[in-house]
């Protein structure tokens, strides 16, 4: 946070109770617009106002939330490189107990399903496979390689087209039966990525826990309801 959005933050919560927490959220979700923010901007403050409350408790926040299990699965993710490399860096991971992969690539669709097709064939069957070519798809590209990747058993496909294209990712969900994921630079922003969910143009959501636990928790809500999950891509900023 910058020295201005400490002050605007000062002003409306010292002598407020810690426990007012939604009641503040409401305040600066709807304030943003007012104070000239970007989206997710009291993030910090409202996980404080979290830990508050889990230092209160004596409980981790996750308890407080309601737990549902003890560990979570996570993946390892390389950046742009070749089947060797790749296979490399799984190897590595699997090293560490880690059974899942994301591929990260900007060689395009066509450089991509030989690679994805020939890792596929190393790891076997039930190793899980995701990837995110980060935007440097077309929506033909994109369909191509989801069609390719529903056939390897891929988990997800991530940010192939960059997200201010929302006809095209609809376009894409539906012709695919992969899950699609399009949100990683609008997770800032809960009214714009709950927007992709409802009118499909996304098949799951993002969330990084520095925009706050209760904005993770408000999407989490809105992707079960919609039969999806919420996956994190970070830890957030009071790791």
């Amino acid at each position: 946070m910058t020295g201005d959005q400490v002050d605007i933050v000062r002003h409306h919560l010292v002598n407020r109770c810690p426990w007012d927490r939604e009641a503040l959220f409401q305040l600066f979700y709807k304030g943003t617009r007012w104070v000239y923010q970007p989206p997710g901007w009291f993030g910090d403050v409202d996980n404080c106002l979290w830990d508050i409350l889990g230092k209160v408790a004596d409980l981790p926040v996750y308890s407080l939330i309601g737990r549902v299990r003890n560990k979570l699965p996570v993946y390892l993710t390389g950046g742009d490189m070749d089947t060797r490399g790749y296979l490399k860096h799984i190897e590595l991971g699997r090293e560490c107990g880690i059974n899942a992969y994301k591929f990260h690539s900007y060689k395009g669709g066509k450089a991509d399903i030989p690679i994805y097709q020939e890792v596929r064939s190393e790891v076997g069957s039930e190793y899980a496979l995701i990837t995110d070519p980060v935007c440097s798809y077309d929506l033909r590209e994109a369909i191509e390689v989801g069609r390719i990747i529903e056939e390897l058993d891929f988990v997800w496909l991530e940010e192939p087209m960059h997200e201010q294209k929302m006809n095209s990712y609809k376009k894409l969900c539906s012709e695919l039966t992969i899950p699609v994921m399009g949100t990683e630079m609008l997770m800032h922003d809960m009214g714009l990525t709950s927007q992709w969910l409802i009118q499909g143009a996304t098949d799951r959501l993002r969330g990084n826990a520095r925009h706050g636990a209760t904005q993770v928790l408000k999407l989490a809500h809105l992707a079960e309801l919609h039969n999806t999950n919420i996956e994190l891509n970070g830890e957030g900023g009071l790791f």
